[in-house]
């Protein structure tokens, strides 16, 4: 779009640029979606970390109540996938504040 002066469309033209470059509806959109994944992946860490504290109590049984062993492939996986959904709930937040920094909020 040339913004020529002597353009005969200089002042439509400055408007609809003008207009474009100030429209942050699809900025805001982007920050409702990745407000709604954060939210998503943070129910995930919750029942992980359920999960977890489950785990660790059924390790720390005695004898023949012990009904999982230390350090199981259950137990690693589950911290796995808990430092797994951290990271990405960090990204996330990441991405969340460049967005909100460009938008000026």
């Amino acid at each position: 779009m040339e913004l020529d002066p002597a353009n005969k469309y200089y002042s439509h033209n400055k408007n609809t640029l003008l207009v474009s470059m100030l429209d942050i509806r699809e900025e805001i959109k982007l920050l409702v979606e990745i407000k709604d994944i954060r939210d998503e992946v943070n129910i995930i860490r919750s029942v992980l970390n359920v999960q977890k504290a489950l785990m660790d109590q059924m390790s720390r049984a005695e004898g023949p109540d012990s009904m999982l062993p230390r350090n199981s492939a259950v137990s690693i996986m589950v911290n796995t996938d808990i430092s797994d959904f951290k990271k990405l709930d960090d990204q996330a937040k990441s991405v969340q504040d460049k967005v909100r920094v460009f938008v000026g909020l």
